[in-house]
């Protein structure tokens, strides 16, 4: 592996690697791989990151990060993305990537992901290794559980671990606005304070959906859940008064984005500003970013 430093040329590709929020999810019960089965509403959002790629020799592999907080080591996704197909392509090539973190780490927006998925779709091209979407899958998913829906984002539901990602047709016109408390939550100590059996009956996404398709933004913000959201609070207490302040602001409602620390809330694209400025005066005006959800892109 290369030293960690962006290089000063021009970079022969570059990509973004758009951000997620989780809609809806649902946890079915556990696995017998360690992992548990879910179901959930996953929608790409115009916060990403930025990626650049340079060809290197063969195999030389290195990475840079710039923005953000994320390891500029093996333990990078985007960089394993990178090993693996090299390994399973056996191409003659090298690369050296760039990213630029705008998405925030260990916000439960998938950013890691997402960047491991936009390698993954930057170097096919690059490296020419001719890789269809079902290859690309089944590599992606060795990687982490929502890498696949990193593939063509826009709206899908994702089972599974999260790596059976069935899209959604028709497009979503709410905007969003996200707050990051500025910490980090575990994701195993969340799934660690899930009971089973669960207390209540198995919720489902279909109001949720028709709220969004309709444009009515009330039924949509009555049928956001997510699973995870009580055991979050349990383990982080802070989180939930940071959800209440968004809350009491926000005509629709405010949710967990999957396992945390990011919490959002769904709004009328126009009213996204003017929101994000009165809440300004609560929380701290860095902490709020408005976003519009994507569609999908080109494996």
């Amino acid at each position: 592996m290369s030293p960690g430093v962006r290089p000063t040329s021009p970079p022969d590709l570059a990509l973004d690697a758009p951000g997620k929020i989780n809609l809806f999810l649902e946890v079915l019960g556990r696995r017998t791989d360690g992992f548990h089965e879910i179901e959930t509403v996953m929608q790409a959002v115009d916060l990403a990151d930025r990626l650049e790629f340079w060809r290197r020799p063969a195999g030389e592999l290195g990475i840079s990060i710039s923005g953000g907080e994320a390891p500029a080591d093996e333990t990078n996704l985007a960089l394993r993305a990178a090993r693996l197909l090299l390994e399973e392509s056996g191409c003659g090539e090298g690369v050296h990537l760039h990213i630029e973190k705008r998405v925030p780490a260990g916000g439960g927006m998938g950013g890691g992901s997402s960047d491991a998925a936009a390698a993954r779709r930057g170097l096919n091209r690059l490296w020419k290794v001719g890789a269809g979407p079902d290859d690309l899958g089944r590599l992606c998913a060795r990687l982490g559980s929502d890498v696949n829906f990193f593939l063509r984002g826009g709206l899908a539901v994702c089972r599974g671990r999260g790596e059976i990602v069935e899209p959604i047709s028709g497009s979503v016109r709410a905007g969003f606005l996200l707050h990051f408390p500025g910490m980090h939550t575990s994701t195993r100590e969340i799934y660690t304070k899930l009971g089973f059996p669960l207390k209540d009956s198995r919720h489902s996404y279909n109001g949720l959906l028709e709220g969004l398709f309709r444009d009515d933004l009330a039924a949509a913000g009555r049928g956001l859940f997510n699973r995870l959201e009580e055991p979050a609070f349990e383990a982080y207490p802070q989180l939930a008064a940071a959800k209440e302040k968004l809350r009491e602001s926000m005509p629709f409602g405010a949710l967990l984005s999957g396992s945390g620390s990011t919490i959002y809330a769904p709004a009328a694209p126009r009213d996204l500003d003017g929101l994000a400025r009165s809440l300004s005066e609560k929380l701290r005006p860095e902490s709020l970013k408005p976003v519009r959800p994507i569609g999908g892109w080109e494996v």
